[in-house]
């Protein structure tokens, strides 16, 4: 028995390379969908079906078996994942506007286990500091007498240091420019690990 428009058209068949899934307002509706095999060969993709162009998303549950699909919530999460170090990096210049801040926000509880500040193009100018740490604990992870912006080099401080704020933070450079300045360059990696392994 054919399925009543407008909730599924343009079905037909195994030969079909696209099938069309319709919302209230039909076929071309805002949220119709487009389940498209024809872009590239062995590639599924959900299309809008208003434009037959732009990618959808699809929500799936939590994986049981090895070629499950995963979610992005799943992946964050999973265990094994988070037990492995990540890295951030933030790059610095002489211009640079304070604070640099990284576009992840470390997890409350996690612990930062090493911090490293890589002057590849020294400072000039008068003064200039930099520490690393997040909102409200500006030196958390680096206080600015680990480093020295004025000396190229590589500046490290192994640690293991928990971010307890109670919620997820942002690194922040906090960065006092070298009056003056015109030449400067340098790049900070932060490495992190959300669960340990015990």
């Amino acid at each position: 028995m054919p399925l009543p428009d407008p909730y599924i058209s343009n079905v037909n068949g195994t030969s079909a390379d696209a099938f069309r899934i319709s919302d209230s307002s039909g076929a071309n509706g805002a949220s119709a969908i487009i389940l498209d095999n024809n872009t590239a060969p062995g590639t599924l993709a959900l299309r809008k079906g208003s434009d037959g162009t732009t990618l959808m998303k699809l929500q799936v549950g939590a994986p049981s078996a090895n070629d499950d699909v995963a979610t992005k919530n799943y992946v964050d999460t999973a265990p094994t994942a988070n037990a492995a170090e990540q890295i951030l990096a933030l790059s610095l210049a002489f211009n640079s506007s304070s604070p640099v801040t990284s576009g992840y926000a470390i997890p409350n509880n996690a612990y930062v286990t090493k911090v490293q500040v890589q002057v590849t193009t020294a400072f000039d100018g008068t003064g200039g500091t930099v520490s690393v740490g997040y909102t409200g604990q500006l030196t958390k992870y680096m206080p600015t007498s680990a480093n020295n912006l004025k000396v190229k080099g590589v500046y490290n401080l192994e640690q293991y240091t928990q971010q307890t704020s109670g919620s997820g933070q942002q690194t922040l450079l906090t960065y006092v420019a070298p009056t003056g300045a015109t030449a400067g360059a340098a790049t900070v990696l932060v490495w992190f690990v959300i669960i340990p392994k015990v």
